[in-house]
């Protein structure tokens, strides 16, 4: 069974490592990476007993323990619930401070309170920033009628579109 710790150490790999051969300070950069996503405390446990979430913050600290200048996610917070997936959100819009970070997400309302511009591919790639994504833009990018789901969570950035610009 593998260990989160040693999961988060495969992240140094790149550095011309062999497995197994990792140094102190490999083993302190994960420790530090690990504690970045507040998930020092999961070094210990095997990786299969993780739940979801869980395992998205030590995947997510094995790529920061690559020091990248770019993060690329995809669907970082698939399979998690909507507390888990702010959460590990707010953590990106942290790290954004210091890298770059791509992210492929399908829900545009939830991501546009994260980020600072939106690439929509649909047969065309559209860039907007985000204030300017409407309601009357998304039915144009999905090709049809949009309905507006909103959902709540507790804390103090707003995401979603305004009432006034929903489709039925």
């Amino acid at each position: 069974p593998v260990s989160v710790e040693q999961v988060v150490l495969l992240g140094r790999l790149g550095a011309g490592r062999m497995p197994g051969f990792f140094s102190v300070a490999d083993r302190k950069a994960a420790h530090q990476a690990l504690e970045e996503v507040e998930a020092a405390d999961l070094a210990g446990r095997q990786i299969g007993a993780l739940s979801g979430g869980q395992l998205q913050r030590v995947l997510l600290a094995r790529a920061l323990v690559a020091q990248p200048d770019i993060l690329i996610l995809d669907e970082p917070t698939a399979n998690i619930d909507m507390r888990l997936e702010s959460d590990i959100f707010d953590e990106l819009k942290v790290l954004n401070r210091r890298m770059t970070i791509l992210v492929v997400s399908h829900d545009i309302a939830f991501i546009s309170g994260y980020v600072h511009r939106v690439a929509c591919l649909n047969r065309t790639l559209v860039c907007h920033e985000t204030r300017a994504i409407q309601g009357d833009l998304v039915q144009a990018l999905y090709g049809g009628q949009v309905r507006r789901v909103e959902h709540h969570h507790n804390h103090d950035h707003e995401h979603d579109f305004p009432a006034s610009q929903a489709h039925p």
